[in-house]
């Protein structure tokens, strides 16, 4: 047990348990001999270890480089809302007319058009507009 405990100190536990996984795939007669033999020689797992970092570093890159998309399309659909309202009011009465006819808002069944604002309607075609 000593050397076990000597192990446990000099070494990461992560290494020594991907070790004792690498291990339990061999067939060995003294497993552990052939564990100690791993570790003082550079642990056998090693590669395994470093293709597992390097995957789970990807994955994280990956994924905050997906956020960082996410929110810059948020702001920028944000920045899109704000310049169509800023359109909106200072469309005069002829103006707002237009958009409403063109934004197909008296196609809608009045039943429906109670539901939806003439606004909002609008608001979608200047945003449109602006792609």
């Amino acid at each position: 047990m000593a050397t076990l405990e000597k192990m446990l100190g000099e070494h990461s536990y992560e290494y020594i348990s991907a070790d004792i996984e690498y291990c339990k795939t061999r067939r060995v007669k003294d497993f552990f001999a052939y564990l100690v033999k791993s570790v003082k020689n550079g642990h056998y797992s090693s590669a395994d270890i470093e293709k597992k970092k390097k995957k789970e570093s990807a994955k994280e890159a990956k994924k905050k480089i997906a956020e960082e998309k996410k929110l810059e399309e948020e702001k920028r659909s944000e920045e899109r809302k704000s310049r169509a309202e800023m359109r909106y009011n200072s469309l005069s009465e002829e103006e707002i007319e237009s958009y409403k006819k063109k934004s197909g808002y008296y196609n809608i069944p009045e039943k429906i058009r109670k539901s939806v604002s003439a606004e909002d309607m609008i608001m979608v075609v200047l945003m449109e507009e602006e792609n």
